[in-house]
């Protein structure tokens, strides 16, 4: 879906990729971590879904992409935290179960 935005430009709706940020902090809370990250739903929403309305409408495929594939994990994958783990939880950063979809946030265009 595409949205306009005030000067003309067509925007990606960045809705999907909210609702898949929300789903994550959902699943992350659920996961009940040993050493959390977060411990509050809206402490999670707003430090990881906050900024994705207002980021390039080039990049609302790529926070998608992430989020869906954070919600994908299991507990255990969740715990092992998202795309950069310590090395305590995870073998290595590149062992780490959406370190792709992560980078390709990083790297979309704009960002």
């Amino acid at each position: 879906m595409v949205a306009a935005s005030g000067c003309g430009e067509e925007r990606a709706d960045p809705a999907p990729a909210i609702a898949s940020c929300n789903a994550y902090c959902v699943a992350y809370l659920a996961a009940a971590c040993t050493a959390p990250t977060y411990t509050a739903a809206d402490v999670c929403k707003d430090t990881e879904c906050g900024d994705i309305a207002t980021s390039p409408s080039q990049c609302a495929g790529a926070f998608k992409g992430y989020y869906d594939c954070l919600g994908a994990l299991s507990a255990e994958d969740l715990c092992c935290d998202t795309a950069v783990a310590p090395a305590t939880q995870c073998t290595s950063p590149a062992d780490a179960p959406c370190a792709a979809p992560y980078a390709a946030l990083l790297t979309c265009s704009g960002r």
